[in-house]
């Protein structure tokens, strides 16, 4: 389970690197935004952890968990994509392969060899093996 918390808290910082407009670390840099977790799931106490965790870190980041029931969330994926721009960040996308043919999605295996900018090495060396591998 531990094993499993790190990887998530690892994976919320790595969409939230995205939101850093150049290369100097997160540190140096105050973001500012919203975040929204809508994964599909009953895990509220992990995530909530992570938006704690977050939010502290980056006090002007608001991180928002909404949980989804696995029943009606594809159809509900698709609503977000079709009312427009969605605000969820975060999100089971494999359930939607036609979203994914339609490059709806960001493909994070990109950063895997990027450096971290809270740990200062690459993501991938951050990431459980197996999940890391997973998405090469």
């Amino acid at each position: 389970m531990k094993k499993v918390l790190i990887s998530v808290i690892i994976l919320a910082l790595v969409v939230s690197s995205l939101f850093i407009p150049s290369i100097v670390p997160a540190q140096q840099q105050e973001l500012e935004g919203e975040i929204y977790i809508n994964l599909q799931g009953r895990n509220r106490m992990a995530w909530e952890a992570v938006a704690k965790a977050y939010m502290k870190l980056h006090p002007k980041v608001k991180v928002h968990v909404e949980l989804k029931p696995s029943e009606g969330y594809p159809e509900w994926l698709r609503a977000q994509f079709a009312a427009g721009e969605p605000k969820a960040s975060f999100v089971n996308g494999n359930v939607v392969a036609d979203l994914i043919a339609a490059k709806k999605f960001l493909d994070f295996s990109i950063y895997l060899d990027k450096i971290n900018p809270y740990t200062k090495r690459p993501w991938k060396e951050d990431f459980d093996p197996i999940l890391a591998l997973a998405n090469r």
